[in-house]
């Protein structure tokens, strides 16, 4: 019984782990994206932007959180055992098939309906 509850206690741990998502587009070397839990803090989000020296924080509303900094291996290591960071991944540049073409077509405001912080 005693393994069966050390087995179902460690699954549980590793579904609170944060993990490194697999790029999709061109990495920018040693940038990353932290996302936050949505039940994160604003205090988490703050300690985890200042124990990483982030570049630049963003949230919308209460439920999403992200930081965008330069990270090491052993800070990696670090936010992958956070609990309030759900994921982390590369900062990359990704780009559509025949975006050109699209953006002489698009109008835009030069405003945006909800603040970014």
């Amino acid at each position: 019984m005693k393994s069966a509850f050390m087995c179902l206690f460690s699954m549980v741990g590793l579904t609170n782990a944060a993990y490194l998502a697999a790029p999709t587009g061109k990495v920018i070397d040693g940038e990353f994206i932290i996302v936050m839990n949505t039940n994160s803090t604003t205090a988490d989000h703050e300690q985890v932007f200042t124990t990483t020296n982030g570049i630049r924080k963003f949230s919308i509303g209460d439920s999403f959180k992200a930081i965008h900094a330069k990270l090491d291996d052993q800070q990696i290591d670090w936010l992958k055992n956070h609990q309030a960071v759900e994921f982390i991944e590369h900062n990359q540049v990704v780009t559509t098939a025949g975006s050109d073409q699209m953006l002489k077509r698009l109008s835009c405001p030069n405003n945006q309906g909800e603040p970014l912080s």
